[in-house]
């Protein structure tokens, strides 16, 4: 799937591999198996829904030649009433992505799409399904249901995918759940502003602990949010990990901070200079992609976008890594 070349005379040129959204036809359908009230994310996040108002926001960033990588927005094919029908409904949606890009190359660069990670056979043969319709890659929530990506079944998914050549974004999934047991639910939405980190790092690691990254080394897996608690944490995991405590021997061709640091992440922190120089001191500059997390800030995502622009802007780096943190990296692992 090509992306329009270089606009001549802007500063940067971006690609934005984080922009979520609910795209019409999935939207309606969710809405007939869940309910309304489910689905309340729709009616309340500016752009998530509306793509009118999707390209309004990516034209306030012309001048950067922004454009958007799409994927779906959480839980629409996670609910647990679309969970027999998780196979259609994946299927669909990729149809409909797809649709979306060819019809508006300018606003869309690409996107990526669901698998049905809860029946690992109908996932093996939407793989097959994405690469037919041209799509680059597929998002991979951080669970499945409560079962670990690095459950054999779901493994066994990554691994096939990688070997047809898709890229995996790996997105945390974490609901309200109580943080103690004394509580009903997690209080002041923590479960989304540290949980979440937490299920990125979680899976990330044991996906390294698996050996994936080492039997499928051509595959590539960005993780969002920056790797999580990852880059901050590598020194912690490795001495862990070299002290060989018992949880921990595994037998590995290498260490796992090094399979990790073979993945890339997304620059999706909402800001903050000092967290994308830890992320690109970790991944190197040359496994870093921009990402958003449009349009999750109530302001149909352009205080994401322009906090994002900032960041990276200011964490020291030199022309080259800017550029290949905006455009170039994207291009490379997307084929765009």
């Amino acid at each position: 799937m090509m992306a329009e070349p270089r606009r001549e005379g802007s500063r940067d040129v971006i690609i934005d591999i984080a922009a979520h959204l609910i795209p019409p036809r999935l939207l309606e359908r969710v809405r007939r198996l869940t309910g309304r009230a489910a689905l309340a994310v729709a009616d309340t996040v500016p752009g998530l829904c509306d793509l009118d108002e999707q390209r309004r926001t990516v034209e306030r960033f012309a001048d950067h030649g922004y454009r958007q990588v799409l994927s779906l927005a959480s839980p629409v094919t996670e609910d647990a009433a679309c969970r027999p029908h998780q196979s259609g409904i994946c299927s669909a949606a990729n149809e409909e992505l797809r649709e979306l890009v060819e019809r508006d190359p300018v606003c869309f660069a690409g996107a990526l799409g669901a698998l049905p990670m809860d029946d690992p056979g109908a996932a093996l043969r939407e793989i097959d399904h994405l690469v037919e319709l041209g799509l680059p890659g597929f998002q991979a929530y951080s669970s499945v249901f409560g079962r670990p990506l690095d459950d054999p079944p779901i493994l066994e998914v990554l691994e096939y995918a990688f070997s047809r050549g898709l890229v995996c974004f790996l997105h945390p999934v974490r609901g309200p759940a109580p943080d103690y047991r004394t509580e009903e639910r997690s209080r002041y939405g923590l479960y989304r502003v540290l949980g979440q980190p937490y299920e990125t790092s979680l899976a990330l690691l044991r996906l390294a602990l698996s050996g994936l990254f080492d039997r499928q080394p051509q595959g590539v897996l960005i993780a969002h949010h920056l790797g999580g608690m990852i880059p901050f944490f590598a020194s912690r995991i490795e001495a862990h990990y070299r002290r060989g405590e018992p949880d921990l021997r595994v037998a590995l061709p290498r260490n796992p901070i090094e399979s990790l640091r073979d993945c890339y992440g997304d620059t999706a922190l909402n800001g903050g200079p000092h967290a994308i120089r830890c992320g690109v001191e970790f991944f190197g500059p040359e496994r870093v992609v921009f990402g958003s997390d449009y349009p999750f800030d109530g302001h149909a995502g352009v205080s994401f976008i322009q906090s994002t622009i900032d960041a990276v802007q200011r964490a020291g780096l030199d022309e080259a890594q800017r550029r290949a943190i905006y455009e170039g990296n994207a291009r490379r692992v997307l084929g765009l």
